[in-house]
């Protein structure tokens, strides 16, 4: 793995571990050359990240396209949840809910804003791939947030 991709992806990974309710999802599997690292979770579409990075031929243009398909993903999963966490809650719960996810969109389009700008002046498809590994793990931190929403639901049931 290219170093700089490491580097991201370790220090992303350290950012996602200090956020509490990732603590029980959390694990080391083992998930191969591109995502050694502890934060991340048996969810499905983590496995399917690592599958998909290790079937495909090294470089950095097609990890980036790899990271954008699973950006789509993550947001599909969010949605979901999002959709299955609103009919799961009083309609007071479901308003502060909503209040939080479009408060969320706002600072994700900021985000995503902000990425760029941190590899201005540097050409090369490796910053290509480091721009959509950054955007695809904030959308998927949001997920599992949400999903961790749905955990603490069914431990009050």
């Amino acid at each position: 793995m290219i170093p700089h991709i490491r580097f991201a992806i370790s220090f992303i990974g350290f950012l996602l571990l200090a956020h509490p309710s990732h603590a029980q999802a959390t694990r080391d599997l083992g998930l191969g050359k591109y995502f050694p690292m502890e934060e991340m979770t048996s969810h499905p579409l983590d496995l399917a990240l690592v599958q998909a990075m290790d079937s495909v031929y090294p470089g950095t243009l097609r990890e980036s396209y790899c990271f954008a398909r699973f950006e789509a993903a993550w947001d599909d999963e969010l949605n979901r949840v999002y959709q299955f966490l609103m009919e799961r809650r009083e309609k007071q719960s479901q308003e502060d809910i909503r209040q939080a996810q479009r408060l969320w969109i706002k600072l994700r389009d900021a985000e995503f804003a902000m990425i760029p700008l941190r590899y201005k002046g540097r050409d090369g498809t490796m910053y290509m791939a480091n721009q959509a590994f950054e955007r695809m793990m904030f959308v998927r931190h949001r997920a599992l947030e949400l999903s961790g929403y749905l955990m603490n639901d069914h431990e009050e049931d």
